[in-house]
């Protein structure tokens, strides 16, 4: 039961994603879509190289109307034009991810001990990298410069093939939201593309969500 209930609710998701591509495309966003227990929302930035950045924030309460500070931040790497399959994101979200929560003042909120370890080596990764060897050939390293790291292995979705979206954590885990009030979450992520015997840096723009809080 347990595997029947997750693969429907996977089939759900797939269909909400679906739907979210075919908006943006069109809009450049979609609004909330509801698949009877989780609200969606998705924004996708703009083209780079072929290939942007699908957000998602997931939320299973709230109004529909705006995402809060509950919900669930998930992405995908999908090709635009492309016939890219695949990228590599480095495992540490110090180096693939960067997130922000600004209050209605523009001001920075204070971060989790868990969102403290996002982005803080974002913007010092080398643009070019080399694969290195590993014991395990499902596993990759990558060496950006003098930064060795592990890199994920990451499939490219198309409008022909929808993967599950990549879950990182709730905004509510990342940030210190104590005040009701509205919030504007920032997103950004950057990739590895294979190009040669190498990988180039592709690092997408950050997109933008309006958050509701109430404490």
């Amino acid at each position: 039961m347990k595997h029947s209930f997750k693969r429907a609710q996977c089939a759900r998701l797939a269909t909400i994603m679906a739907l979210s591509w075919l908006v943006i495309r069109a809009f450049g966003q979609t609004p909330g879509q509801s698949d009877g227990e989780t609200m969606t929302f998705a924004k996708q930035s703009p083209p780079e190289g072929g290939l942007a950045a699908m957000f998602y924030l997931f939320e299973s309460t709230g109004t529909g109307r705006r995402p809060t500070s509950k919900a669930l931040i998930a992405y995908s790497v999908v090709a635009t034009n492309t016939s890219i399959e695949a990228c590599f994101i480095p495992a540490s979200p110090a180096l693939s991810y960067r997130v922000d929560l600004f209050d209605e003042r523009g001001r920075m909120l204070q971060k989790t001990r868990l969102g403290q370890e996002y982005g803080t080596q974002f913007s010092s990764i080398a643009t070019q990298a080399v694969f290195r060897a590993t014991t395990d050939r499902r596993k990759f390293r990558l060496q950006a410069g003098e930064s060795e790291f592990a890199a994920d292995y990451v499939k490219v979705a198309t409008p022909d093939k929808n993967y599950m979206p990549r879950k990182l954590a709730s905004v509510g885990d990342l940030f210190r939201v104590r005040e009701k009030g509205q919030y504007t979450l920032r997103l950004q992520i950057q990739a590895f593309v294979k190009q040669g015997a190498g990988c180039q840096l592709v690092t997408f723009q950050p997109v933008e969500f309006k958050i509701d809080h109430e404490p």
